[in-house]
């Protein structure tokens, strides 16, 4: 599981910055075709030389044949070294020592053969062709049959001679032999018994004449091919040169610096990505903390907090309907009747979390929901400010407040509730607390003034009672509590509440804080019933693209609680 969330995190990160991408792609390209552009033009020419004489031999032998090519591979080697280049700067003249002609010459053997290709490189057609022949030039004049001894050379010309010499012989000597057995037998007839003997001892003393002249002449053929066979090389190609520079590759270049930018990039990006764990979406939060996503929120358009609660938005709006889906999931959470208190909280502060309660609060009671908001907030409330009501007098001054009788409660609850549906109720005179707003069925308790000591009031008796009491007078009471991260007051509501709403902002919010967040409830005891994403990315720009139901096939759904007015209305 973990391998396909890494999978398809990375596939999401890459397909949300291909722009990012493909721009530094186009810019790397650019920056690889400018560069090119800039280059000097490199010209390359290649000559061939041959070593030995095998196009002339009759027959080959294994053993020559691998002896040429150690020769060819020995000559290649030769060609880099310093004899053979700095022979070519002396000659061309050339504005550079022999070891930086050695960067501008290759040689190598064609495999499988006797022949060695030297290439020379230089900024001109011309000058390529002259370094790769003069090489050549230079190489055979290291060659043994070039370096031998003038000794050793008049050998071979005399041989060379004698050659020639038994060659005229040898046709001469063929010609005169047919001619004395031509005449042999026409004069067999005519001429006596010792005619004939002294005919046919001239025939045999010159055929075997012939016959030495023949094996001298052979053995003289062998000597000659053994002294040129390996030690010759034979410049067969001059050097050829293209019209074409071999570098800059203007359009390789720009196409391998457009790839490497986008894989440099395509690897920071991911690097970068991967290591962010903050979470983006509903699918990470079912794939990566295994809870239910209720919905998600887009980002809400407003300049002032207050505008951005439903109450200025369109009954139609996206945002509405986003809102209408997650009031649908939390109903199908139960099946016969809704849970009383809900507890929204956050991992960390800056979460949205109170403008969700808000929006939640106004979305329950326009459902029918008789709905109270409780700023459970002591360390830094927002709902006072979100409808613009007092905070003078709130919960910290009704947890502070001497225990009422049941009279007084009376009061504040008629004449919405009957007087016998208060018996069994906590004694808790909420008169002046509980503030109506402009949305039918809302009133919301106010945090009062911030306490010197938040925790302990949230997990007094005096809490358990206020809670009790707004329960029995209302379909829903949603606690705006403070992050669960850090504090322990949510965990305290948390544990006293039918249910944990977790509210993450997309896109800021950690999976490691998270995590904490649902462990630290889960240890309170809590029922976490889901998670709502704010800021969520949703595509098509569309609210509810993402935002999935929760099956409720095997769910009983409920009607609404008929309306009963806890408050005045607009």
């Amino acid at each position: 599981m973990n391998d396909y969330v890494e999978l398809r995190k990375a596939i999401d990160i890459t397909l949300r910055k291909l722009w990012l991408l493909i721009l530094v792609a186009l810019l790397a390209a650019s920056i690889g075709y400018e560069a090119s552009r800039w280059q000097i033009p490199v010209y390359e020419a290649t000559t061939t030389i041959m070593v030995g004489q095998f196009i002339q031999a009759t027959e080959i032998s294994r053993t020559d044949l691998l002896t040429n090519e150690v020769l060819a591979q020995t000559y290649a080697d030769m060609a880099l070294r310093r004899p053979v280049l700095q022979g070519v700067v002396d000659t061309l003249d050339l504005p550079d020592t022999w070891r930086g002609l050695k960067t501008q010459v290759r040689a190598k053997r064609v495999e499988g053969t006797q022949l060695i290709q030297i290439t020379a490189e230089a900024g001109s057609t011309e000058l390529a062709q002259a370094i790769a022949d003069e090489v050549a030039r230079q190489l055979t004049l290291l060659s043994p049959k070039a370096l031998q001894n003038p000794r050793k050379s008049q050998a071979s010309e005399f041989v060379s001679e004698q050659v020639t010499n038994l060659q005229k012989k040898i046709e001469l000597g063929r010609a005169r032999l047919q001619e004395l057995q031509a005449d042999s037998v026409k004069a067999f007839e005519l001429q006596s018994v010792e005619q004939i003997q002294q005919s046919q001892i001239a025939i045999d003393t010159l055929a075997a004449l012939i016959s030495n002249w023949e094996s001298d002449y052979t053995q003289m053929l062998i000597y000659l091919e053994n002294e040129n066979r390996s030690n010759s090389l034979t410049i067969i190609e001059s050097a050829q040169a293209s019209s074409d520079p071999v570098r800059p590759r203007t359009d390789l270049n720009t196409a391998l610096a457009g790839a490497v930018g986008f894989l440099l990039a395509l690897g920071l990006v991911l690097f970068l990505g991967l290591r962010d764990d903050r979470l983006k979406s509903t699918d990470d939060i079912s794939l990566l903390l295994g809870i239910t996503a209720l919905g998600a929120i887009n980002n809400i358009n407003g300049k002032h907090d207050q505008d951005k609660l439903l109450l200025a938005h369109d009954p139609a709006s996206p945002v509405t309907e986003a809102y209408r889906i997650i009031r649908s999931n939390i109903e199908f959470q139960t099946a016969d009747q809704l849970m009383k208190i809900i507890v929204v909280t956050s991992p960390g502060s800056n979460e949205g979390k109170s403008i969700t309660v808000a929006n939640l609060g106004i979305i329950m009671a326009q459902a029918g929901y008789r709905t109270i908001i409780v700023d459970a907030d002591l360390r830094q409330p927002a709902q006072h400010r979100l409808f613009q009501i007092a905070n003078s007098r709130g919960l910290t001054e009704t947890l502070h407040s001497p225990e009422p009788d049941l009279v007084s409660l009376h009061n504040v609850l008629s004449p919405y509730v009957k007087l016998e549906e208060t018996i069994g109720l906590p004694e808790l005179d909420l008169s002046g607390q509980v503030i109506d707003t402009k949305v039918r069925n809302l009133q919301v308790l106010t945090s009062g003034k911030v306490p010197l000591n938040p925790a302990e009031l949230l997990g007094s008796q005096g809490m358990r009672k206020v809670l009790a009491s707004l329960s029995r007078i209302a379909d829903v009471v949603i606690c705006d509590s403070p992050p669960v991260v850090g504090l322990t007051d949510a965990n305290i509501l948390a544990n006293r509440a039918d249910g944990v709403v977790l509210v993450i902002q997309a896109g800021q919010t950690h999976l490691a804080a998270a995590r904490q967040a649902i462990l630290n409830l889960q240890q309170a005891n809590a029922n976490l019933i889901g998670v709502i994403v704010n800021q969520g990315r949703l595509e098509d720009g569309k609210y509810y693209t993402s935002i999935k139901k929760l099956d409720t096939s095997s769910l009983v759904t409920r009607q609404p609680i008929p309306s009963r007015t806890v408050g005045s209305s607009s």
